[in-house]
């Protein structure tokens, strides 16, 4: 009898009705949960919210662009919230319910992107990112990076299907609104940036090209109008950031990169394992010498789900727990940026997988230029273009871990996200 219900759990496509039920559930509880809660304004939302008030003071002008001391991200979350305060009254659920119907909207497009990529089990690829706990404290509260990943999201898809179109016409033009989209999504979070030097990539002759002589033009008319409102702000602000923010990221901060890095292997673990192609044996030998270093030296000491540990262990028990699962999670992070390289090499001639992936591995070490404070929120904006990545090993080589994997997902991320609201 167990052994049945073992051989039903490991047929891919009980795995994947079942995974596809959870996360749809997930995403049920992320409503109700934001519904439900009463508590007022929390964590950084006063912060950004102050955007909004400084746009319905002075209008879209220049003091307005200017920005604020305590919002780092530029104008697209205060003209968002602000073009829906009819309805949110920028009060608590609706000015977090934003988060969550954009949240949807991401899925939709990756939908649509994974088509766009030939792949199969859409709804059940695209709604996976509910089983990556990072992504519900962003969509369950009123911040920033929910509305640049839309941006971002939707303006990748369109230049993919720009780059394949044999109409001319319609390439340009999906050419042009890819990168104002673009544009907006660097407006909302200035770490997107990084995604243009990726660009490049997308014209490594790949078999499946239609379009492999017109792809640089595409491509550039894309990068010009991306940058086009950026560097308008930019130059407002004389740099990347608002002058009251520019502190934040003096320098750079090793540090913070590996944490991000690490973040993103824990991610991965939950979409798809076979991600980390290395040798059993030179797993091992990373994550010993992480956890001497580690434990010695004590050179990342962070508490993973840092709100749930404070809420459940005492001061010793947390510095024991902060070490040890620091240097696990450290060791898992060098392993994930080897294993992409590695990916990337084995699928060198598809340059959309190497432009995704690329880009990806960008946007997880962009959080080495924000030195104040490390936070998973960085990370998690990489999780879109992770799920489109995976996708090529978590298709078709699945266990019975499948279900649990994204079990606890949904679940952690219910946690965490409930730790911050309540």
């Amino acid at each position: 009898m167990k052994m049945t219900i073992l051989g039903k759990l490991n047929s891919f496509q009980n795995q994947e009705t079942i995974s596809l039920l959870i996360n749809i559930i997930g995403f049920c509880f992320l409503i109700a949960k934001i519904i439900l809660t009463k508590t007022s304004y929390t964590y950084d939302e006063p912060l950004h919210l102050k955007t909004v008030e400084l746009l319905n003071h002075y209008g879209l002008s220049l003091q307005f662009l200017k920005g604020t001391d305590v919002s780092a991200p530029g104008p697209l979350y205060a003209i968002v919230h602000y073009l829906l305060q009819g309805i949110t009254h920028l009060q608590v659920p609706g000015i977090r319910l934003v988060n969550i119907s954009f949240l949807f909207l991401i899925i939709v497009i990756l939908v649509y992107t994974f088509r766009q990529m030939k792949y199969k089990k859409l709804w059940f690829l695209s709604f996976g990112i509910m089983s990556v706990p990072i992504i519900w404290p962003i969509s369950g509260m009123a911040l920033t990076e929910i509305p640049a990943m839309l941006f971002a999201c939707l303006s990748i898809l369109l230049l993919l299907v720009a780059l394949e179109s044999k109409n001319n016409f319609s390439s340009l033009l999906l050419s042009l609104l890819a990168g104002g989209f673009f544009g907006l999504s660097i407006l909302g979070r200035q770490t997107f940036l990084v995604m243009l030097l990726a660009l490049p990539l997308l014209t490594v002759p790949s078999p499946n090209n239609t379009n492999q002589n017109s792809r640089w033009k595409y491509i550039f008319i894309f990068l010009t109008t991306a940058i086009i409102m950026p560097a308008i702000q930019f130059y407002i602000w004389g740099g990347l950031l608002p002058p009251g923010q520019a502190g934040i990221s003096t320098g750079f901060s090793i540090t913070h990169g590996l944490l991000s890095l690490s973040y993103a292997g824990i991610a991965m673990l939950i979409l798809a394992p076979n991600w980390f192609s290395l040798e059993w044996k030179f797993n091992v030998q990373i994550f010993l010498i992480t956890l001497l270093l580690n434990l010695i030296f004590g050179l990342v000491d962070i508490k993973p789900a840092m709100s749930l540990a404070q809420r459940f262990l005492s001061d010793g028990f947390q510095t024991i727990y902060s070490r040890g699962a620091s240097s696990f999670i450290l060791a898992i992070g060098i392993i994930f940026c080897i294993s992409t390289i590695k990916n990337m090499w084995n699928n060198r001639n598809d340059n959309v997988f190497l432009f995704l992936c690329f880009s990806m591995l960008l946007l997880v070490l962009s959080s080495i230029k924000i030195t104040h404070l490390f936070s998973s929120r960085y990370t998690a904006t990489s999780v879109p273009f992770m799920l489109l990545v995976s996708a090529k090993y978590n298709q078709y080589q699945e266990s019975y871990w499948k279900i649990p994997r994204v079990a606890f997902g949904n679940i952690l991320g219910f946690l965490t996200l409930a730790s911050y609201l309540n």
